[in-house]
């Protein structure tokens, strides 16, 4: 009896997959995909000169719990950029939401791995890059040598 009811269950297992996909090949492939989006975010900090390849442990943690579209309305009212921003400014603040972009996509995918911890701590990781990103396009300096807009946490 335990035997048929471990292999009804692998069976199922098996057929949420897909035909031929294991479920572990559709979560390593998920997790392939969180890691490319990371990577790109950790060149994109790189580029607009944010400390670290990574946020602090504090500033992750401080991000777990905060959906991503919370954090884009909070962020959507940080600043504005100038009418005229300089290429720099136009640079920084277009790499910062490549990095949101990434965000939404690394968590939404941590949201179909369900309960993965490797997942929703690259995740709240990635929320956080896109805060201080946004922190520093709303930092940079517009064509007049002077800062636009202020950092609200």
């Amino acid at each position: 009896m335990v035997t048929i009811l471990v292999g009804c269950a692998a069976a199922v297992a098996l057929s949420c997959a897909g035909p031929g996909q294991s479920i572990y090949k559709v979560s390593d492939d998920k997790k392939n995909e969180i890691k490319g989006y990371f990577m790109q975010i950790r060149e994109w900090r790189a580029e607009i000169k944010l400390p670290g390849v990574e946020p602090s442990d504090s500033m992750i943690q401080k991000y777990w719990n905060m959906d991503m579209h919370s954090l884009r309305e909070r962020l959507a009212k940080m600043c504005e950029l100038p009418a005229e921003p300089t290429e720099k400014c136009n640079d920084v603040c277009t790499i910062a939401e490549n990095i949101c972009e990434n965000a939404e996509a690394i968590c939404r995918i941590a949201d179909e791995l369900e309960n993965d911890r490797w997942a929703d701590e690259k995740c709240a990781s990635a929320k956080a890059s896109c805060k201080q990103a946004k922190e520093r396009c709303c930092g940079c300096e517009d064509k007049h040598g002077n800062g636009h807009g202020d950092s609200a946490d």
